[in-house]
């Protein structure tokens, strides 16, 4: 049987299937999974990551040697991705924070991994069927919405183009020995681990790729392995660093080993019907309430133990079968939460790599069956076709409505609570959604639906606080906090938004003592800047004030806000052209920041320059923005030529 497969692959390298065919397969491939996925292109930022990676990180909004460093030095979110987060700073870079463009870069990365699907199988030495089979599967699959569709999964599709490349390199480098694919094959490993640390079971997939061409294990083998080993050693590290450092690690059940195990049997066996069920995906699977697992997750693990065993069983008389699973098996190991991290016990994007192993055996199910001789071959013939067309035509439709549900924060949560009704976290998300549309009172609902369910919630009973602050009830906003840092005293959002309800109740000296708290918990704390900033000038501490946004400025170079408040107290004190510089950079970072713009016009009038002054208000009646009528009068008096140009 070995013999009969090494055969097969280096046949298949000799004898080119028809370019023609090969070329057809793969525009078939990039349609359909193309169209499956175009309405993700529609959708916004859900507020889930991608604020912590997009919206409210500093770092990503200016490409320069120190930016690079800080994103090469951090970790976002618990996790160590540099290489996403510089994709990131490249986008806003040219196009800000436009949505459609990240969704289309996804897009393009995802359409790109399933043409290298198809390679990396064809290289394997499977058919154009079996390849094209399993990547049209990758690519129109349902579980992988969650990673193509939210933006801050980038780290799944860009990891995955080197994670695949070096499979490729190292296929090659079997064939030739040529150490130009082995080196190449390193570099991309180490690429796909700074997008990603998910890469670290790498090492262990080219050994299957070995095994399933039939290499001896002999030292050399072995010994080829060992800079693959380490570095992705190192990187593991470093992600169990990062986790450790943001307490993403569960220390609840981290040490119950028989806890976690069967938690990881469960997740084996949930991953698979998923697989062949997508229904009742979400963005979220919560862990189950309480220290006693339900009956399901037993049974689970069981299953997944008679799984392994019929692989094995059957395995011993088919490679294939030995190769799709244990790649499905090694390369979602890392998350089956025998280390558990996070809030959820399983998520779709898990499965964006492993899938690749469970879609091969489809495709190697799908041509087996259709090549059986026997008396009912002239009707499988007939029917496996269109049984094929009809799932793909499903499958499509799916994932199309899928991405739909990836829209906005508000679609997403409220899918997650068709789901699972009592999941505080979901409801505190939609109400962040909520309160971000403007539809306060609904958020109040959600925020404290998740404080009934969990009262400890500080994220939510925090939030909570910001609803009451805009509704200026700021007696309950207060009570919220408070109880907020209560449960936890270095919470510094709390510190940081009762400090603003304060300054807005003039009690300026409670205002101070909590920014100050803010910033002794956090030195970068940004906002906590610039809020105190705020007071002092309400003060009339002007200089702090000025030292304040100076020091926001710093740790957020486009904090566009502090900029315009800062010239304000220079176009106080009368020094114009300072104020103008801030004004000019507020305005660059935000072009439509329009109290800059009527600033800017106020002290180009104190600078008797009429003519610019006429251009900003001009700029902003352009824009449907509302200019001060007597600032227009003093103006039209000043420079009436102005008025009627």
């Amino acid at each position: 049987m070995a013999k009969g497969k090494s055969d097969t692959y280096q046949n298949t390298l000799i004898r080119s299937p028809e370019k023609a065919a090969i070329l057809g397969a793969l525009c078939l491939l990039l349609a359909v999974t193309a169209v499956s996925f175009y309405p993700s292109l529609n959708n916004g930022f859900p507020n889930w990551d991608d604020g912590a990676y997009l919206i409210e990180n500093t770092a990503i909004r200016d490409i320069s040697w120190q930016s690079i460093k800080k994103i090469f030095s951090s970790f976002y979110v618990a996790c160590y991705l540099p290489l996403t987060i510089l994709s990131y700073a490249l986008e806003y870079h040219f196009f800000g924070l436009d949505p459609s463009v990240y969704h289309t870069t996804n897009l393009i990365l995802h359409l790109l991994n399933c043409l290298l699907v198809f390679w990396v199988i064809f290289k394997l030495g499977s058919s154009v069927t079996v390849s094209l089979v399993t990547a049209v599967l990758f690519g129109i699959h349902p579980l992988h919405v969650e990673s193509v569709a939210w933006v801050s999964e980038r780290k799944d599709v860009l990891s995955t183009v080197f994670f695949l490349a070096a499979v490729i390199s190292y296929l090659s480098y079997q064939k030739s020995r040529a150490m130009t694919y082995y080196s190449a094959s390193l570099a991309c490993l180490a690429l796909s681990l700074l997008a990603k640390a998910m890469a670290i079971t790498l090492p262990f997939v080219l050994l299957l790729c070995d095994y399933y061409n039939n290499r001896k294990f002999d030292r050399n083998v072995l010994t080829e392995k060992i800079p693959f080993f380490m570095i992705a050693a190192l990187f593991g590290a470093i992600a169990i660093f990062a986790q450790h450092s943001y307490g993403g690690v569960r220390q609840g059940q981290s040490s119950n080993v028989l806890y976690n195990m069967v938690i990881a049997g469960y997740g084996l066996i949930f991953y698979v019907i998923k697989t062949a069920l997508p229904v009742k995906l979400s963005c979220l699977y919560p862990y189950p309430a309480g220290a006693l697992l339900p009956y399901r997750f037993y049974i689970g693990a069981a299953l997944a133990a008679v799984f392994m065993a019929a692989v094995i069983v059957y395995g011993r008389h088919s490679r294939k079968v030995i190769f799709g699973s244990l790649f499905f098996l090694i390369t979602l190991l890392p998350v089956l939460q025998l280390v558990p991290i996070g809030q959820a016990m399983a998520a779709d994007r898990y499965t964006y790599i492993p899938s690749i192993g469970l879609f091969y055996l489809t495709g190697e199910a799908f041509v087996w069956l259709y090549r059986k001789k026997g008396s009912y071959e002239r009707v499988v013939k007939t029917v496996l076709p269109i049984a094929g067309i009809s799932m793909v035509i499903l499958l499509s439709f799916l994932t199309w409505n899928r991405c739909q549900v990836w829209k906005d924060g508000i679609t997403l949560w409220s899918d997650v609570l068709k789901n699972y009704p009592d999941e505080p976290v979901a409801y505190s998300n939609r109400g962040l959604a909520l309160y971000k549309k403007g539809t306060y009172h609904q958020a109040l609902t959600d925020f404290s639906q998740a404080l009934k369910i969990s009262p400890r919630f500080v994220d939510a009973r925090n939030n909570r606080g910001i609803v009451y602050k805009q509704l200026k009830d700021y007696k309950r906003a207060l009570a919220d906090y408070t109880e907020s840092l209560q449960i936890n005293p270095r919470y510094v959002k709390a510190y940081s938004n009762r400090g603003l309800v304060y300054h807005h109740m003039r009690e300026y000296e409670k205002a101070l003592v909590d920014f100050n708290q803010a910033l002794a918990i956090d030195p970068q704390f940004a906002i906590a800047y610039y809020n105190r900033g705020n007071t002092y000038t309400s003060i009339g501490e002007d200089d702090k004030a000025i030292a304040d946004y100076r020091e926001a400025l710093k740790i957020d170079p486009n904090y566009a806000e502090a900029c315009n408040n800062r010239a304000n107290i220079f176009l106080k004190k009368g020094t114009y052209d300072k104020a103008i510089d801030d004004y000019n950079r507020a305005l660059k970072i935000n072009p439509q920041f329009a109290t800059a713009r009527f600033n800017r016009a106020v002290a180009w009038y104190k600078k008797r320059e009429y003519g610019r002054a006429w251009e900003d208000v001009k700029a902003l009646e352009a824009s449907g923005a509302s200019v001060n009528p007597e600032f227009l009068r003093l103006l039209t008096s000043a420079s009436p030529a102005g008025a009627q140009q």
